[in-house]
């Protein structure tokens, strides 16, 4: 493979095709050796650098954009593109967008499912046109799409940000229930989980009812973080399947559990407090476990799913030694965390002051990035929680934040619904708002910005 690294300086645009489908098939566990990797990342460089020479990309054909493109995808998944030493800035990727579409026409479906799936991928998010036209594409030759190449659609799509036509999607949701008889377990998790991440996706009741159906022989051949993303992902599209196939998810992901990440366990403990379900003391003891086990690599939103969670479905507390654990990671990474996460840490109760210093801190620095759902989700969590007030500064940039995300009301009365609503979008929420001094003193103020008038007695 090292001879060929030279040789890409006089390839045609056919045979970077063809070298690109030959790194593509290449097995990871055949680059078991240093220098054997180091060579295949020369080599991709080199493909690349070559691409971008010479008016060759002009050349290609669309099975050679499908190689390519999925070359890129794969490895630099796996590496990280940077690692690939290869000239992929955005004036490479405009051109090759602008060849492909050039022939775009011209893609089978395995070459449009590599292509989107790449794209989605690498984090490149096309132009409108470009767009539309690929999915134009898609939805010309979806009957001719089977299992991976509808979950490589799907991926592409998440990834890129892009929801079709309505009755694109229907198409495609379509086609996908034809060919859910073979869909293996791991295609069944992947495709659901870019259903439910992409809130824009309305899959139909029908739809989700033959998902269970058909992936319910195929539950034991799940991996933890699939059977979790079935789990998370049904959570989020609010729909929860009949109770024997729950529970089997459920049971699958405690058999596997001794292998799940932070991620995986934060999706399906969110699931089970959305779902409200009783976890049984054994269960809830394993998660407990296999939690503090990797408390220290826990993201910004696992974390924060966690803790909401853990809070919402009440019961037996965790032990003090994993909220201790959960606390110190809480800590270290709340610099990084949106308001949306912030806002799910109310049901932890650290005592720490400095813990709640950084806490104030750092939501407060979060108001301009947040939605109005994950402002008001904040306000009345913290009001539930804390009753001691915040700082003046904090409030008065609070309302101001409240003033800029919030659509006014036509009343000041109905300005408590209106937080209640977008908070209850987010997280389960009681119907009406915490009695707090403080957020009634919040609520006024932003009243009066508005020209409301309101005395200091009056219920929200």
């Amino acid at each position: 493979m090292s001879h060929a690294v030279p040789l890409t300086a006089q390839m045609t645009a056919q045979q970077i095709g063809q070298v690109s489908y030959g790194v593509a098939c290449a097995e990871v566990a055949d680059l078991r050796d240093t220098e054997c990797t180091a060579v295949l990342q020369q080599l991709i460089g080199a493909l690349v650098d070559r691409a971008g020479q010479d008016r060759v990309m002009e050349s290609f054909l669309a099975t050679d954009f499908a190689s390519l493109a999925w070359a890129l995808g794969l490895w630099g998944t796996i590496w990280g593109l940077a690692c690939l030493g290869a000239s992929i800035q955005d004036t490479w990727m405009s051109r090759f967008l602008l060849c492909s579409d050039r022939v775009i026409n011209e893609f089978d479906a395995t070459g449009l499912g590599h292509l989107g799936w790449a794209l989605g991928t690498m984090g490149f998010v096309p132009d409108k046109i470009w767009l539309r036209s690929y999915v134009g594409q898609v939805n010309a030759r979806v009957k001719n799409f089977f299992a991976v190449q509808l979950v490589h659609v799907f991926e592409g799509l998440l990834g890129m940000g892009y929801k079709p036509r309505e009755e694109i999607c229907f198409a495609l949701l379509g086609q996908a229930r034809r060919h859910m008889h073979s869909f293996t377990a791991t295609q069944f998790a992947i495709m659901l989980r870019c259903i439910a991440a992409f809130e824009k996706w309305t899959p139909q009741r029908q739809f989700l009812y033959d998902f269970v159906t058909h992936s319910r022989p195929k539950l034991r051949a799940l991996r933890v973080a699939e059977a979790s993303s079935i789990l998370w992902s049904f959570a989020k599209l609010k729909y929860m399947p009949e109770e024997s196939y729950t529970l089997a998810v459920f049971a699958q992901v405690q058999d596997t559990m001794y292998t799940a990440d932070g991620e995986a366990l934060s999706q399906v403990l969110w699931a089970a407090a959305v779902f409200r379900l009783r976890l049984p003391t054994d269960w809830r003891q394993e998660w407990s476990n296999c939690a503090l086990k990797c408390s220290s690599a826990f993201s910004g939103p696992a974390l924060a799913h966690s803790l909401w969670a853990l809070a919402q479905l009440g019961g037996s507390p965790p032990s003090e030694e994993l909220m201790s654990a959960l606390l110190k990671r809480a800590k270290l990474i709340l610099p990084t965390m949106s308001c949306m996460e912030l806002s799910m840490l109310y049901g932890y109760r650290p005592e720490e002051q400095e813990w709640w210093l950084g806490f104030w801190n750092q939501s407060d620095s979060r108001w301009e990035g947040a939605t109005a759902g994950q402002l008001c989700l904040m306000t009345v969590a913290l009001a539930e929680l804390v009753k001691t007030a915040p700082s003046r500064s904090w409030q008065q940039n609070l309302v101001r934040a409240l003033q800029l995300k919030l659509k006014k009301p036509s009343t000041s009365d109905k300005l408590g619904a209106l937080m209640l609503k977008q908070a209850a979008s987010l997280g389960a929420i009681d119907k009406q708002l915490p009695d707090s001094a403080w957020l009634n003193g919040v609520l006024l103020e932003t009243a009066r910005r508005w020209g409301f008038a309101r005395t200091l007695s009056a219920r929200w």
